[in-house]
């Protein structure tokens, strides 16, 4: 008989006291494995049949009703077998586990006496449907990164990895946007851990992606268990030694002073001791770019032990990147002078989770994670000629836990419930020279502030996902989300916010699905705007800028049909429609007096986008795979940024709003020769700068851009090593302007380019 456990309440209780006790949500990074076992000939459901997933300690039977289910399961590719005395065993292969799916596996035994061998051997139909995933999920994995890896400033880089996906805009500057919101409001997870820091809401990492070996691109209508991100959701899988077993050694050199190293060690004991290192560095001098130039290097370590019911996962991340502006300085913070120097940013991140699963039976386990993320971060750039002008230093520090158990109570429903916080330390501080100068008040004198404010973040969750029939799933969720922002100057601020979520998938037949999804979604201010203590007097008006923001939110629909056109072509059609509310934006301190230059913050804002995703995907067969990925979209705002002042009854197209975004990748092998053909083209941004109203609003010109990867596999024991590759960015050096701005003579001028040609020609070694 299935196992269960019969005390999911009391685990949903001990959830809740970890998360009020003081203790961001996180996304799974496991599948489930689940069928129905029937006589061949009669039909009728068989109890007692043995289980097991080969090549893993994995193994259940199946209940009166002939159901399984085998959950946490890694994802990957598996071969599980079906065994019963007096019948013949079968085997199916391929079985094919993703992240936060079920892989619906079903056996028909056959009576012993009546097969010829003992194993059946059953090649299992490819699935490209997945009724069970009924979120707006797009699976990126590394093999897709190794056929996009061309554009310069977005090597190895998560921006450069999305960018291709349906429902992402890039912007002009190369960040990435879901569904028309601001770039600062997606949530970054790596192995399910929030890597968003909560000063700026930034991302706290170098965005670099040395060791991927998934990434989960959530668009819209992700479940209860994500949190504090009301655009869509990125999760990055790291490699295990079983991936990625012996050692590679990549070194890259090209265009724009480009050179690159990769390396990665991976493996197993045998003994149920996995472990995995990667590590990149590299450097480069950018051209048309808001930086000059940049190096960094990012290191990744993971190990993962498992000893019967128990799994012990370590991740240890750790990088660091420098990047140089095409101006100098010769005086820094407090206008110290120092030797003529560069202007710069330079930035650390450490990264260290320990994570512990146990599994009670095959349906039911519960994961616990404590973890800990520091960020810092430095602005030396103080020149006159700089994009920035001023000194700055912000960071944080945290100390998270998160909680999970998951039970497939019956082949009905799988329930999830869980918790988590996060308390972190948040310092910001800014440094601007001469403002008082620029604006013609010398007696103000340098601007600077201090922003130091602890905070504790909490978030809770239940959601249950029901398989009603053989065509009907159904999931519903609720979350709680809380902050409490500790403040030196003015008193502490609490927000919370409860937020359903709610989807279904009916499937018309074996080709055809249809799938909807609803949902409300918050994100929490960044600190550096909760609170400013100036150290000079002459900015005395600016101190009640304090002003109690609220969360920002969103409220998201999407409705999906997926066709499966062959076992190995997938397509899926998804219109959406989001709505932004209480968008932060700048507005005057003091609009009655023309000499207040004092400007607040405060939930002004609203925005709506709608539009379409259309996704066409190829598995490998025969010499070629692909996708192709197509969005058609409105994004409109009161303001692009907070930073801009706004009358809310005016609406604008955002920056980075675009009307058709067409990527296609094609990847055809011949021998030993594989070529990558990427094309990406944007019909254009909208132009603030043309009119004062969206009516009036212009887009600019389209642009295209092809890119070719070459890579050829080397003879075997070639003292070179065993692939050689070749690639080539913007092939035709189609280098149009993206964005204009105006300068400080009103002269309407190029801001952002696409990057002109970049070629790069590498080695990889393999040991």
């Amino acid at each position: 008989m299935m196992h269960r456990v019969t005390k999911p309440l009391a685990l949903f209780v001990l959830a809740a006291i970890l998360v009020l006790s003081g203790l961001a949500v996180f996304a799974g990074t496991t599948g489930i494995i689940s069928g129905v076992v029937t006589d061949a000939t009669t039909g009728a459901k068989l109890s007692g049949v043995n289980i097991m997933v080969k090549g893993t300690a994995i193994t259940t039977v199946t209940d009166a009703n002939g159901y399984f289910v085998i959950t946490n399961v890694p994802p990957g590719a598996y071969e599980v077998t079906a065994s019963l005395v007096g019948y013949g065993e079968s085997l199916k292969g391929d079985i094919q586990v993703a992240m936060d799916t079920t892989s619906a596996t079903d056996f028909a035994l056959a009576k012993a006496e009546i097969v010829e061998q003992e194993e059946v051997v059953v090649k299992a139909p490819k699935k490209l449907i997945q009724p069970d995933m009924i979120p707006t999920l797009y699976m990126v994995p590394v093999k897709h990164e190794k056929m996009v890896k061309s554009q310069p400033n977005l090597l190895y880089q998560i921006p450069g990895l999305v960018a291709t996906q349906p429902g992402i805009t890039m912007d002009p500057d190369g960040k990435p946007h879901i569904r028309g919101g601001r770039g600062d409001e997606i949530g970054y997870l790596l192995e399910g851990i929030p890597v968003i820091e909560p000063v700026t809401n930034g991302f706290g990492t170098n965005m670099v992606t040395v060791g991927l070996s998934k990434m989960q691109v959530y668009t819209g209508g992700y479940r209860a268990e994500y949190g504090n991100a009301i655009s869509g959701v990125l999760n990055e899988i790291k490699k295990t030694g079983t991936e990625a077993p012996g050692g590679s050694f990549e070194t890259t050199g090209g265009s724009q002073a480009y050179g690159g190293n990769y390396a990665e060690y991976g493996g197993s004991d045998g003994q149920g001791l996995d472990y995995y290192f990667g590590s990149y560095i590299s450097r480069t001098q950018f051209e048309r770019q808001f930086v000059d130039g940049g190096e960094t290097a990012d290191h990744i370590g993971k190990f993962v032990l498992t000893r019967g019911d128990d799994k012990w996962t370590l991740l240890a991340n750790q990088g660091s990147a420098r990047y140089y502006f095409d101006s100098y300085h010769t005086t820094s913070y407090h206008n110290v002078a120092v030797p003529l120097e560069e202007d710069h940013t330079h930035q650390r991140y450490d990264l260290y989770g320990l994570t512990y699963s146990h599994n009670f039976s095959p349906s039911s386990f519960l994961m616990v994670r404590p973890y800990s993320f520091k960020t810092s971060n430095v602005a030396d750039a103080v020149g006159p000629d700089s994009p920035i002008a001023s000194y700055s230093e912000y960071g944080t520090s945290q100390k998270g836990l998160q909680t999970e158990y998951t039970n497939q109570l019956n082949s009905t429903h799988l329930l999830k419930i869980g918790g988590s916080a996060i308390r972190s330390d948040n310092r910001y501080m800014l440094f601007y020279p001469g403002l008082g100068d620029l604006y013609g008040r010398p007696e103000l004198g340098d601007y600077e502030f201090l922003s130091d404010i602890k905070s504790t973040q909490s978030g809770l969750f239940i959601q249950d996902q029901a398989k009603l029939s053989d065509k009907w799933r159904v999931e519903a969720g609720l979350r709680y989300d809380g902050m409490n922002f500790n403040r030196k100057a003015h008193a502490d601020l609490t927000e919370s916010q409860v937020s359903p979520r709610v989807g279904a998938t009916y499937m018309l037949d074996g080709k055809n699905l249809l799938k909807t999804s609803w949902g409300k979604f918050i994100q929490f201010p960044p600190t550096f705007l909760l609170e400013r203590n100036y150290t000079n007097d002459g900015w005395i008006d600016y101190r009640p800028e304090s002003a109690d923001l609220n969360p920002e939110r969103s409220e998201s629909f999407d409705f999906s049909w997926e066709h499966q056109l062959s076992p190995e072509m997938l397509l899926r059609v998804t219109p959406f429609y989001r709505v932004y509310s209480n968008l932060m934006q700048n507005r005057p301190y003091d609009p009655d007096n023309p000499e207040s230059i004092a400007y607040v913050y405060d939930n002004l804002g609203d925005g709506r986008s709608k539009g379409v995703e259309c996704y066409l995907s190829k598995k490998f067969s025969g010499k070629w795979e692909g996708w192709m990925s197509y969005t058609w979209m409105k994004a409109m705002a009161n303001a692009s940024s907070f930073y801009s002042l706004i009358d809310p009854t005016v609406w604008s197209y955002v920056d980075w709003d675009q009307r058709h975004t067409l990527n296609a990748v094609i990847s055809y092998h011949q021998n030993v020769w594989t070529n990558d053909i990427q094309l990406s083209y944007g019909s254009g941004y909208s132009d603030v700068v043309d009119a004062d109203t969206a009516d009036q609003q212009s887009h600019g010109k389209p642009t295209a851009v092809l890119s070719w990867n070459l890579t050829r596999k080397l003879p075997e024991g070639s003292k070179l090593g065993n692939s050689m590759f070749l690639n080539v960015w913007n092939v035709f050096n189609t280098c149009k302007a993206t964005r204009y701005r105006f300068d400080w003579e009103g002269n309407r001028v190029e801001d952002a380019w696409v990057q002109p040609r970049f070629i790069t020609l590498g080695i990889n070694r393999q040991f």
